[in-house]
């Protein structure tokens, strides 16, 4: 998360050394059906769309097994950054998902994630 208005700070900061937080997923990706071309005056933008899923153990045992008291507690939010097809993506949107039935238990997430050739998401991680 960041902490100041000044720059990008990420935990863990791989930018810096850290260990990246590896968590397995499930991505629906099709580029064909989710590229996105748009022209305009200053010059041509694509975006691609991705939906991703991640079990929500995995992400909280991921933080417990790396040690990172930056991260206890905090669940994927909009505007943190992934890496995933060999590319950086931005998440879109975030929220809770997979409930066990008649209970507000969420067992996973689900991402909209956004992959833009205007800013691109790894801009944020400064690698």
């Amino acid at each position: 998360p960041q902490t100041h208005d000044l720059s990008w700070n990420f935990c863990p900061d791989i930018a810096q050394g850290d260990s990246p937080l590896i968590v397995p997923c499930t991505v629906q990706y099709e580029e064909a059906e989710n590229r996105q071309p748009m022209v305009r005056p200053e010059g041509k933008i694509v975006e691609y769309d991705a939906i991703m899923g991640m079990s929500r153990i995995h992400w909280v045992c991921q933080i417990e097994a790396l040690n990172l008291p930056c991260m206890n507690g905090r669940v994927p939010k909009e505007g943190d950054v992934l890496y995933t097809f060999g590319e950086w993506w931005d998440v879109f949107k975030v929220g809770r998902s997979g409930y066990v039935l008649g209970t507000p238990e969420a067992v996973g997430y689900r991402f909209e994630l956004k992959k833009r050739s205007e800013f691109t998401p790894d801009r944020k991680v400064d690698l």
